[in-house]
């Protein structure tokens, strides 16, 4: 038990905290982090503003593998973050709005995949699909879901339903 203790303090020890080319809207800098749940990018003055921002798997994956540019001792990872908001607004922007109440959608994420959901939520529950192209990898939205036709009562429905009714 001891032992897998040390283990863990010895990998997070070779984790630094570092600074990132991101600034907060007052001009703080963000930091790059990791927590129990992996890397995430939090504000100097946390204590003050309560910034903190949960990095995209893509880019957790870069910081594992040691993949991020650092220049001076800054990690240049705002046009990762950047790329990604922009890929993120065109589909939002394709998708127009919700089909059931006229609200935007926004992008949310399970542990199947991102999915647009209406931002009207709890009201509104409707939901769509972001499909990836398998050849070119680009990402787009389903069509809406079309509405599904009553099933017709077969005849063993129908004797069941009649059954009911002599009772």
């Amino acid at each position: 038990m001891i032992a897998l203790k040390e283990k863990l303090l010895e990998m997070n020890e070779y984790f630094e905290e570092k600074d990132t080319d991101m600034k907060t809207e007052d001009g703080s800098m963000m930091t790059l982090k990791k927590g129990r749940y992996g890397e995430y990018l939090e504000s100097e003055n946390f204590a003050v503003d309560g910034i903190r921002i949960p990095l995209p798997a893509s880019i957790k994956k870069m910081v594992k593998e040691g993949q991020l540019e650092e220049k001076d001792g800054v990690i240049i990872i705002k046009y990762l973050l950047d790329e990604i908001k922009a890929v993120e607004d065109k589909l939002i922007a394709e998708a127009g709005v919700c089909e059931k109440c006229g609200s935007k959608f926004e992008i949310k994420a399970s542990r199947r995949g991102k999915f647009l959901a209406c931002s009207n939520y709890p009201t509104c529950k409707n939901t769509r699909k972001i499909l990836k192209d398998k050849e070119t990898g680009e990402l787009s939205v389903a069509p809406p879901a079309k509405k599904k036709a009553p099933a017709k009562k077969t005849a063993t429905k129908k004797k069941a339903a009649a059954k009911k009714e002599e009772k």
